[in-house]
């Protein structure tokens, strides 16, 4: 098993009630398959944070995987110690 650790920022932290989480992953998993695990083990952030099948996040939140950059592509393969963050997305103007 691959586990990876999503830490949560802002609201997604106050809906989970903790600031991290780990999830245990199938080896070649994806950061797809990550947020549905997510989804499995936390459903207070399904509908507001993450999206309905759990294979996503909502467009007002961001996702990076180990802090290195912030990215949409959730076939982005994940790795045994790697850390998701999400967090919500800047606004600017």
């Amino acid at each position: 098993m691959t586990r990876v650790v999503v830490e949560l920022f802002g609201l997604p932290r106050l809906l989970a009630g903790c600031s991290e989480l780990e999830v245990e992953l199938a080896p070649g998993a994806r950061v797809r398959e990550a947020l549905a695990a997510l989804a499995h083990q936390q459903a207070s952030l399904v509908g507001r944070v993450l999206v309905g099948d759990g294979q996503g996040v909502h467009p007002h939140y961001s996702v990076s995987l180990n802090g290195d950059s912030f990215s949409d592509d959730l076939d982005t393969p994940v790795h045994q110690g790697d850390r998701i963050l999400i967090m919500s997305t800047p606004a600017g103007g």
